[in-house]
Formats: structure tokens, sequence, C-alpha cells
């Protein structure tokens, strides 16, 4: 008897769990940081507030939004990436209810496994060719021999980081990533752009000297075989 109890109490909870979820409606996502307008519909209210909590806690407490007609708003600027669980309390419509939406970096669903994967491989491949581009461009301002080939390589692999860092915010919108991608590119405009336009103008000034020298030189070995 007490198997069939505990038995017949647990679906209801079930019961009760997936009915709560089923009324969980998923409002879309939020950027962080950007005004968001919480919208409830409801021409018969008098009034509705709002409760919006996250995983730190309580973000607003009973605050009253504002009537436009039959759409109701909220103004609400968030701080923090993640889920935000919304609950009002009208006098009209239903009494009660609640929503969720998420807050991302960039206002978009949070991708696919598929796409994280993608980038971690492609921020992988960048990185390597930025080491190996500042290498090769040490290397060539040491021999004073940077020409405008590896010049080119350079700044081509500084753009490059530039487009990543572009695709990373519309499509991850990860600020961690961000911040660091932000960190590479003013680096690399020191160690892509300044070094090895600097070594390319040394290469060319260097250049134009030692190939005036060495005709110096042939024009008086002539003269000399000439007397």
């Amino acid at each position: 008897m007490k198997s069939l109890i505990a038995v017949i109490t647990a679906l209801f909870m079930v019961m009760f769990l997936i009915g709560f979820t089923s009324a969980l409606v998923t409002l879309k996502p939020a950027e962080i940081n950007e005004p968001y307008l919480i919208l409830q519909t409801c021409s018969g209210a008098g009034y509705i507030n709002i409760s919006v909590s996250n995983l730190e806690g309580l973000v607003l407490t009973n605050k009253e939004m504002i009537n436009n007609g039959s759409v109701w708003y909220y103004n609400f600027t968030p701080d923090t990436i993640g889920r935000h669980d919304v609950s009002y309390i009208s006098d009209g419509c239903e009494m009660s209810g609640a929503s969720y939406f998420d807050v991302t970096g960039n206002g978009k669903n949070n991708p696919d496994g598929v796409i994280v994967v993608l980038f971690s491989i492609c921020f992988l491949i960048t990185m390597g060719f930025l080491v190996y581009s500042l290498i090769l461009s040490i290397g060539h301002f040491a021999s004073l021999d940077l020409d405008v080939v590896d010049l080119s390589k350079s700044v081509g692999v500084f753009f490059a980081l530039l487009g990543f860092y572009e695709l990373s915010r519309f499509y991850l919108g990860n600020p961690v990533l961000e911040d660091w991608l932000l960190l590479f590119i003013k680096i690399g405009g020191f160690t892509h752009i300044i070094i090895p336009l600097t070594g390319f103008l040394i290469s060319i000034t260097v250049g134009s000297l030692r190939k005036k020298k060495i005709d110096f030189g042939v024009r008086r070995i002539l003269r000399r075989q000439k007397i």
C-alpha cells in the first residue's frame, strides 16, 4: 500500500513538473549590458508586477510594468550572462505566470557544440600563424632583407585575426574570448604592422646603400683597370 501511494505521489509530481515547465514561456535572448524589453500581453489588467532572478539571486523585485494599451513592458538591462527567470503577478488575465530568457554576449541563442569546436580549431590555427609570422618577420628584420612579400604575409595574418574577432562576436558572443582577441589585436598591431613595416623600410634603405656601395666599388675597379 505504501509503495502504491509513493508511485501515485511520484506520478503527480512528474505531471506537476511537466505542466510547470510547459507553462514557462521562452522569451527571445537578450544582449548583456544592452536595454531589453520584457513584454507581457494583457488587455484586462490594472497592473502587472514582475520579479527577475538569475543564478546569483533576485535582480528585480516586484517592479511595476508600464502599460501601452494591451501590451505591458519593462525596460531591463542585464549585466550577467545566463538564464533569467521572470515571474509576474496581475489583477487580470492569468493572475500569475512565469517566463525566462537567456542573456548572451551578442543577443543571439547560444551556438551549437559544432560551432564552438570549429571556432576553437580556427582560434588555434590563427594563433599558430601569428606566432609563425612574427618569428619570420624578426628573422628577416635581423638579416635586413625583409621584403614586400614578408610584409604582406604579416599584415594578412593580422587582418585574418580581425576577421576572426568579428566572426566570433557574431556567432559566439563569448565576452572572455572577445577580451583575449582584443588583447591579441592590440599586441598584433605592434608585432605584425609596426615591426614588419619598420623592418621593411630599413631593409630597403640598407639595401639601397649596399647596392650603391657595390656599384661604386665596381666603378673604381673599372677605372683602375683603364689606368
